[in-house]
């Protein structure tokens, strides 16, 4: 049981650390495709 608590604790760190270094990159990929959907318009 102890050895799935530490699994599920590396996922979430995993699903953690992914997420704060990928969140910057999208909000200004989607910034970036928001001003384009808009010139566009």
């Amino acid at each position: 049981m102890a050895e799935e608590a530490a699994s599920i604790l590396k996922l979430s760190d995993v699903v953690i650390t992914a997420c704060t270094l990928l969140g910057p990159i999208l909000a200004v990929q989607a910034q970036k495709w928001v001003e384009g959907y808009r010139q566009r318009g």
